[in-house]
């Protein structure tokens, strides 16, 4: 059975987690550069008037750093199956 991305990315983002929670990034420069949902907390334009990073708990950055790479995973795994399945079509026909 082939491993997707959705697997793998999520699995990744734990790693990076769980390397943020044990205090080995301090200044969460590894955790920032990896989670799309604190690229969107961290950008002044979307949610800087009126919500600061600093508000929201760690945990729930963790929680939608995995869901957020859970969903990209899953979409790049629908993208490559598509793409797969017309390349298929093409060699067949």
């Amino acid at each position: 059975m082939r491993k997707g991305f959705r697997l793998w990315l999520p699995l990744l983002s734990l790693a990076v987690c769980l390397f943020n929670a044990f205090g080995y990034d301090d200044k969460n420069i590894l955790l920032f550069l990896t989670s799309p949902f604190f690229w969107i907390l961290e950008s002044r334009s979307f949610l800087g008037a009126w919500l600061d990073s600093f508000h929201v708990p760690l945990f729930l950055i963790y929680v939608m750093t995995l869901i957020s790479w859970f969903f990209i995973g899953l979409l790049i795994d629908v993208i490559l199956t598509v793409l797969f399945r017309r390349s298929f079509r093409r060699i067949r026909d």
